[in-house]
């Protein structure tokens, strides 16, 4: 006996509603990867307190130092911002990756019949 039309298209939604849910999922974890990133380049950009420099190369040592600390810091800033933006990204991806979840499980339990569907009335 072959299935109906109505079975057919519910498994052909069911396929496509896992792949949704696989792409919102991928989606969310590039995200995720990006902001990681971002964290560790804010975390590359901090380097332990150097000594005051003596000697007679020190007035020019210190302005290198004083030079990075300044660039590091706009750096910081540039990079924080980066990171704001993409975590509101990994937000609203782990809220389109929960909703594709969730309608790909619906779909599934619509496929298994009313007699398999968790709490369905056996009678």
């Amino acid at each position: 006996m072959s299935k109906s039309p109505d079975t057919r298209r519910l498994k052909s939604l069911h396929q496509l509603a896992k792949l949704k849910s696989d792409l919102a999922l991928a989606a969310l974890s590039s995200a995720r990867l990006a902001c990681e990133q971002t964290a560790a380049r804010i975390e590359g950009l901090t380097c332990p307190i150097l000594p005051r420099f003596e000697g007679e190369n020190a007035a020019t040592l210190e302005q290198q130092r004083l030079l990075y600390e300044s660039w590091a810091e706009q750096r910081r800033i540039a990079l924080n911002g980066l990171l704001a933006r993409q975590v509101v990204e990994a937000a609203e991806r782990l809220t389109e990756a929960r909703e594709a979840f969730g309608r790909a499980d619906v779909v599934e339990k619509l496929c298994q019949g009313p007699a398999l569907r968790k709490g369905a009335d056996p009678g």
